[in-house]
């Protein structure tokens, strides 16, 4: 099964080429892979026991990793700094979106690129509770939803597990439109792979294009964006 890696490099064939950022860096899986392949990266990471989680798995597969603890908020290097952020399962779970955006924008050189995965505020099965058409509620209304079903978590057992109304979700055009105002030029991953599968046929590649968009608002638990510096 391809990795988060291997996505990447079809998305963005010179990655190996370019300095990489990866914001939230959680326990390490996609720093670790980079480093195993060949590819510069740095991690950022609040938690200190994820921090020292990957050292320790680095320390074991004699890896040399650089990862640094911040928040994607005030990211703690100069602009300009990086050629690729890594943004996977992060935005929904920081305080201030717009800034992050923002300062994704500032270390990012000229035309440097960002993937970012967001959930999706509609979308029929939610991603972090693994439950069906709680999204379609009000959010005052989905704690109790969660807990009724038994999918509740300890929210004080680490980062990243919080309540589903502390989290931010979008619907499709909310995220562009901000993404937008940050400076940033935003593709929808999945019509690139669709148009990259149909390139030799138009007709159907037309066709499977309006059938993903009637579905996107909905059916997918979250949207992948390659965001572009637009400078």
């Amino acid at each position: 099964m391809p990795t988060h890696l291997d996505n990447l490099v079809f998305y963005i064939p010179d990655l190996k080429k370019r300095r990489i950022l990866d914001v939230g860096a959680g326990r390490g899986k996609f720093l670790i892979e980079c480093a195993e392949h060949g590819f510069t990266a740095k991690g950022l990471e609040y938690n200190q026991d994820n921090i020292a989680i990957i050292k320790n798995i680095a320390g074991n597969k004699n890896l040399n990793i650089d990862i640094e603890r911040g928040i994607a908020e005030n990211i703690p290097f100069p602009s300009d700094s990086f050629d690729f952020l890594n943004f996977s399962e992060v935005i929904e779970h920081v305080k201030l979106p717009a800034t992050v955006l923002r300062e994704a924008y500032r270390v990012l050189a000229p035309k440097g690129l960002a993937y970012m995965s967001v959930p999706n505020r509609f979308g029929w099965l939610d991603q972090h509770f693994h439950l069906a058409f709680v999204n379609w509620l009000p959010r005052p209304w989905a704690d109790f939803f969660i807990y009724l079903f038994r999918k509740h978590k300890n929210y004080s057992g680490g980062s990243g597990l919080q309540k589903l109304q502390e989290m931010h979700y979008y619907t499709y055009n909310d995220f562009v439109r901000e993404a937008c105002q940050a400076g940033f030029l935003v593709h929808d991953m999945r019509e690139i792979k669709i148009k990259s599968k149909f390139k030799s046929n138009k007709t159907l590649s037309f066709f499977a294009i309006i059938t993903y968009k009637l579905f996107r608002p909905w059916y997918f638990d979250s949207f992948h964006f390659k965001l572009i510096k637009n400078e």
